[in-house]
């Protein structure tokens, strides 16, 4: 056997006693380092060998319409190609399993996965941009008796390289290829990956490969199944599913941010944004289409991965092909019907005016035609295929921008003003005001401290532990009588300030509306508010706006236990001031520590100490004076309630007070709008406002006059062609060039997806003077539909003379139009004809490789961008400021 040539050359991907993974130019070669058994699809020495020491996957071709690697594979044969490619690696063929696909081994991934001494590692290339399927969807390709004919000449590929660390038995081992698939389908599934041959999920790509390698170890007992239902089996579905996500999120930009997106999942049965705009705009008014066109990417992208902080990571990648769904170019006659059939899919909606997607359906008894039976399929098909919550919230607010809030007797929100109005009679005849309700959210909490306290005093150690998880989340097998009881008075002194004082203030600092927003937040934060793995993301803006809204109350709270520690017997008012001073911080969170440590000055007792969780000690630290005892005795539970209770009576007198100064604030709020020229403070700060806003306008004005004396009587035509990189940044350049004459640009992207980029991310940040349009749904090589491509392509030029006509746009920039003509989307005439009918002042920037000469000829400037150097060729990939 021969030794590798580049035994250090690449990457070192990943490395252990059992093999090395490195990867240099187009190939990833896992090298074993021990015997292994290995079941590979690899087209020569397939199937289940013992020998194989080389597992290699490798870009057999650089792209999609490349047909020369192609070529030369048919014309040597398998057998000389594998030969050849084994030579130029330097590595045995007799002994080496080889994978082929057009992915790019820069975007190759390894995920590993461990359960205490079991651990798999996977190495995936994943792109499905043109061969994505479903098993029993129409096939791509033919064998005949001459070979193989290739039904569509485009291919995509999964391919898996899984090492075991442990030994599996044959049956295992053939196993584990089961549960890698059904890692790999769940990755698509997870990221609606459309079949490209039909409109369901895809479960593959036509040429998956794989090879599974698991160890010869005599010292170790053989695992008897990797089937999902045990941990190797678990660990391997982990481990590929994975390295699948992370794969097509490289190759293919496919990432939940994305795929979540709603008509991502409607494109298959041909609904895109560029056709439910042209509906839209029939059906809405002119104001309200600008409103919805204005916040497009809120209404109808998923907001819901990024919850109240960043959740989805998006990683740096360079430009590439955008995944499109097959078929969604497809053009139908369907009326412009109402929202809900234009979504859902009713027989007037968009569906029914789809060819190619109708299917023989069954009709059911007692069905007039069709028309029953298939809008409720097709509402079902479509409805499943949307990600959950996040699209369906897409649709409401769609309807709510159509139709507003219907009136009617049973709307949620007048049964919830009718309960209240049935609840406030009741209790002002009994006599109660609104403060009862900060009394019964502590009513609960005081009644399980007497649980806790009466089961202490009774000797039932067991009761009390229950009673005490009621309201920790501590481990409370560890507890004694006493650590229960201070448990009870810690939970009663924290809820103090969520229950009763954050209520009251708000309610006097803002009225109804302020206790609504408060208990909206603090539900959101009791729900949603924890550090785990499911919520850290997501419930990280309830959390931080809980926080927020209890920072002054927590601090009210503290003053208010040392005012009512005076009217309380036994209760020490210095103490309550001196330890919520100095200790607050020992809990964690701006706010907890301040009523716990008040109330432990206030009581003259330390509380918390030692506190266990999910089996571990995780702090032995005591709040209180450290001459104290600690707390935990019957007594202390009474001390606690009864200074507690004057609490909430003093902060219910001081309530009552405030709520006057709240009324008269909201008076003089109400009388300010009523006016609209009151004079004093407010009234001054109105004025203000409307001269700065009367400036404004002014002062856009002057920009404008000062661009217009700065620049020629006649626009320019601008062309940055080329192979080389930069021809998009330079019109960006001098966009901003422009901005800071306080000019107006216009932007139409024509082939560039809905994609976050810097520039973009930028230039939204003037609204008022920059008009971006991404009317580009991804490369056109990628979509593999040329009606559909020509549709957009004039759908975006058609914008583009709207904006080069109008004159209301300083500078027009159309980006990669030259590679729409290039594949003649567009005809160089029409362009010219566009270019030629602009406003005169009005410039214009056109970018991408292979400029036509006509437009050439035409354009006042043309630059050329050669490539001379790039890092993406040696396999550096796109960084996140410097690319895009």
């Amino acid at each position: 056997m021969t030794v590798p040539l580049h035994p250090v050359s690449g990457d070192v991907l990943c490395r252990s006693a059992l093999f090395a993974a490195r990867r240099f130019g187009r190939y990833l070669v896992v090298e074993l380092l021990a015997p292994h058994r290995v079941i590979s699809t690899s087209a020569v020495g397939g199937g289940q060998r013992d020998d194989l020491r080389f597992l290699v996957n490798h870009q057999s071709c650089e792209g999609q319409g490349d047909q020369e690697r192609y070529e030369l594979i048919s014309r040597m044969g398998l057998d000389a190609y594998h030969r050849a490619v084994c030579g130029e690696i330097g590595i045995d063929p007799d002994h080496t399993a080889l994978m082929g696909t057009a992915a790019n081994m820069a975007y190759a991934v390894h995920r590993s996965a461990a359960f205490e001494d079991l651990r798999v590692d996977a190495f995936t290339t994943a792109g499905v941009s043109g061969n994505a399927a479903r098993a029993g969807d129409p096939a791509a390709w033919m064998e005949t008796d001459d070979g193989w004919r290739k039904v569509s000449p485009y291919a995509g590929t999964i391919n898996t390289i899984l090492l075991l660390a442990c030994p599996v038995t044959p049956s295992a081992h053939a196993r584990a290829v089961i549960t890698m698939t059904e890692a790999k389908s769940a990755a698509l599934a997870e990221l609606a990956v459309p079949s490209r041959y039909s409109p369901l999920i895809a479960t593959g790509t036509g040429t998956d490969q794989i090879c599974l390698a698991a160890p010869f170890d005599p010292s170790r007992k053989p695992k008897d199944s990797t089937s999902p239902h045990v941990k190797l089996g678990e660990i391997i579905g982990v481990a590929v599913k994975a390295s699948v996500k992370e794969a097509l999120c490289w190759q293919n930009g496919l990432e939940p941010s994305r795929t979540r997106d709603l008509f991502h999942a409607l494109g298959r049965f041909g609904l895109t944004a560029a056709r439910a705009a042209e509906r839209l705009q029939a059906l809405l008014s002119e104001r309200r289409y600008d409103l919805l066109e204005k916040n497009w990417n809120a209404v109808f992208h998923d907001p819901g991965e990024r919850g109240g902080g960043p959740c989805v990571r998006r990683r740096a990648r360079p430009r590439r092909v955008r995944h499109a769904p097959a078929g969604s170019g497809e053009r139908g006659a369907a009326s412009a019907g109402s929202l809900p059939g234009l979504l859902a899919g009713g027989q007037a909606g968009i569906l029914a005016g789809v060819p190619g997607r109708t299917r023989p359906v069954a009709r059911r008894p007692g069905r007039v035609g069709p028309a029953g039976d298939r809008p409720r399929l097709e509402r079902q098909v479509v409805l499943s295929s949307l990600a959950p919550r996040a699209d369906l919230l897409a649709v409401a607010v769609v309807l709510d921008l159509l139709l507003g809030d219907p009136v009617y007797r049973w709307h949620p929100v007048r049964l919830i003003g009718g309960s209240l109005r049935w609840i406030e009679a009741r209790l002002r005849a009994a006599g109660a005001d609104g403060y009862l309700g900060g009394l019964l959210a502590l009513r609960d909490l005081l009644k399980h401290v007497g649980a806790i306290n009466t089961a202490a005093v009774a000797g039932d150690l067991a009761a009390a532990r229950q009673a005490a998880g009621r309201l920790v989340g501590r481990d409370t097998d560890r507890m004694d009588a006493a650590a229960c009881r201070r448990s009870g008075i810690e939970s009663l002194a924290e809820n103090l300030v969520d229950g009763f004082v954050s209520p009251i203030f708000w309610y006097c600092l803002a009225g109804v509306p302020g206790i609504v927003v408060f208990k909206t937040v603090s539900t959101m934060d009791s729900m949603v508010g924890y550090k785990t793995a499911r919520y850290l993301a997501f419930g990280w803006c309830g959390a931080r706006l809980d926080d927020l809204m209890n920072l002054i109350p927590a601090r009210l709270t503290w003053l208010l236990i040392a005012c009512a520690a005076v009217l309380t017997p036994g209760s020490s008012s210095r103490g309550a001031l001196r330890i919520g001073w100095r200790q607050h911080a020992v809990v964690p969170g701006p706010n907890a520590g301040w009523s716990e440590a008040a109330l432990a000055g206030a009581i003259r007792r330390r509380l918390a100490g030692p506190i266990w969780l999910g089996g571990r000690r995780v702090t032995d630290v005591w709040i209180g004076d450290p001459a104290a005892a600690a707390a935990g005795t019957s007594a202390d539970c009474r001390q606690a309630r009864q200074t507690v209770l004057v609490t909430v009576a003093f902060g219910r007198w001081c309530g009552n007070r405030l709520a006057g100064c709240g009324v008269a604030a909201w008076g003089v709020i109400c009388i300010g709008k009523q006016g609209g020229n009151m004079t004093g403070a407010n009234g001054g700060a109105h004025e203000e406002r409307a001269h700065k806003e009367r400036m404004k306008i002014v002062q856009a004005e002057q920009r404008r006059k000062r661009a217009a004396a700065t620049n020629p009587g006649q626009g320019l035509v601008l062309v940055y062609t080329g192979n080389g990189k930069g021809k998009s940044s330079s019109a960006f350049g001098v966009m901003a060039r422009a901005l800071g004459w306080g000019q107006t640009i216009g932007v139409v992207q024509f082939i560039k997806g809905d994609w976050v980029t810097g520039e973009r991310q930028f230039f939204e940040r003037f609204p008022d003077q920059v008009a971006w349009h991404t009317m580009g749904e991804g490369f056109t090589w990628d979509t593999q539909d040329r009606a559909r491509d020509t549709a957009v392509a004039e759908a975006a030029f058609a914008r583009a003379c709207e904006m080069l006509a109008g004159g209301e746009y300083d500078l027009v920039v159309l980006d990669e139009i030259n590679v729409v003509l290039h594949y003649d989307y567009l005809s160089s005439s029409a362009v010219l004809d566009g270019l030629k009918a602009r406003a005169p002042r009005t410039s214009v920037i056109l970018t991408g490789r292979d400029a036509k000469s006509e437009i050439a000829d035409y354009a006042d400037l043309v630059s050329e961008m050669r490539e001379v150097k790039h890092p993406f060729a040696a396999g550096i990939k796109a960084q996140r400021g410097l690319d895009f």
